[in-house]
């Protein structure tokens, strides 16, 4: 597994970001946020600024929404080296 994993950090983590039928593919360093991957994907995916505030990163096939702040490589699955995301609508606090 440890091998694995510096396999991963040694060529680059695949992403792969779907939304409204559309995908977006790109490799990215392990350190890379997913700040930064969901900003490249939205301008990518040619989402309108204003929709993006409401969409988050989902980690496919779970509920899980990671926080921006998460590098890629934390996420990603040895031995494939990948994680896929939806963007789907972030949840809305009522006040």
């Amino acid at each position: 597994y440890r091998r694995q994993r510096q396999m991963c950090i040694e060529t680059g983590i695949d992403l792969i970001v779907r939304y409204a039928g559309k995908t977006y593919e790109h490799r990215f360093a392990p350190s890379v946020t997913l700040k930064k991957v969901k900003r490249r994907a939205e301008k990518k995916l040619n989402i309108d600024p204003a929709d993006s505030v409401e969409l988050s990163l989902q980690i496919a096939d779970s509920s899980d929404r990671p926080d921006e702040a998460t590098h890629v490589g934390s996420l990603a699955n040895p031995p494939t080296c990948s994680v896929i995301f939806d963007l789907v609508p972030s949840d809305r606090i009522n006040g």
